[in-house]
């Protein structure tokens, strides 16, 4: 009984040809397909980006940062899409930070149609994994845009909450001197206390500074005063008017970020400390204040 069992099944597997063979491969490759794929889902996932010309994660370097004129070109919103219409990748939000010379520390949230895999718990775009720290390069509008990924979040990066403060403080001259044009350096025989006259006369109260549609600083009051400075000489100090300058005071309100119980501006990039200083950008006039105090707005 067993010898004619095995006599036939001997006989049906020789006569299995190789294209059942072949059709049978194919099919179990196809089911491996679809299940690889079933254990990856595509989801919208916000990826924030500190553009950079290198893989460097040192922010105070700027040789990574990214050049004015390239930060410029890119705008909020756009976008590239699929086939159907259906967005692959978008531009949410630009986040310009401390501009120096003819660089910026500049943010950016791109809205990603990533592959979320359930195995590995990571997300990738195009192949490639989407992880913190590490350096990518996106493509949006023929525009190519690489940097540092700093954090990633679905559907969005969550809002730190917000407080409106009152910052008080000056424009100190050291920090403002560095407006193209300017060719006075500082000398340590000479102590200056204003800024030159004709910067200080575009400053204007009621300026705001904008990110996107919103308003995060204001001008709130500014006072202008005939600057002074100190030379020494023949190790005697003297005071003297300085007509080519003017000192700046200012009351800036701005939106804050609560972040530990402490209050950033821009998000998480900037602590808020009194002695620090806090980059201003009204349009063509991009003013420091060196901060003297904070209050919380009434």
């Amino acid at each position: 009984m067993l010898k004619n069992q095995a006599a036939n099944f001997i006989k049906q597997a020789r006569s299995i040809r190789w294209m059942d063979i072949g059709a049978i491969s194919i099919f179990f490759a196809m089911l491996a397909i679809a299940l690889f794929f079933f254990l990856r889902r595509t989801e919208y996932v916000t990826v924030r980006l500190r553009i950079s010309q290198s893989d460097e994660l040192r922010n105070n370097l700027t040789s990574f940062m990214t050049p004015l004129w390239y930060a410029n070109v890119l705008r909020p919103g756009m976008e590239d899409t699929d086939f159907f219409g259906r967005s692959i990748i978008k531009i949410d939000r630009i986040i310009p930070g401390f501009p120096e010379d003819n660089e910026q520390k500049t943010y950016i949230d791109l809205r990603i149609q990533a592959l979320y895999s359930r195995q590995t718990k990571q997300y990738s775009y195009n192949g490639i994994p989407l992880l913190i720290g590490s350096y990518q390069r996106f493509r949006v509008n023929g525009i190519q845009i690489p940097g540092v990924i700093h954090a990633i979040g679905v559907l969005g990066i969550e809002s730190y909450p917000q407080k409106k403060y009152t910052l008080h403080g000056f424009l100190d001259h050291r920090q403002n001197d560095w407006v193209p044009g300017v060719t006075n350096q500082t000398t340590s025989l000479i102590e200056y206390d204003g800024v030159y006259t004709y910067l200080a006369e575009k400053i204007q109260n009621g300026m705001e500074m904008k990110l996107g549609d919103a308003t995060i600083a204001k001008i709130v009051k500014i006072s202008k005063s005939p600057a002074i400075k100190r030379v020494i000489e023949l190790g005697r100090t003297h005071i003297i008017p300085d007509p080519e300058r003017t000192r700046v005071e200012l009351a800036v309100e701005i939106n804050a970020s609560i972040i530990n119980g402490r209050p950033y501006f821009k998000d998480d990039q900037q602590r808020l400390l009194v002695n620090s200083s806090i980059p201003l950008d009204f349009g063509l006039i991009k003013p420091i204040m060196t901060i003297t105090d904070i209050q919380e707005a009434e």
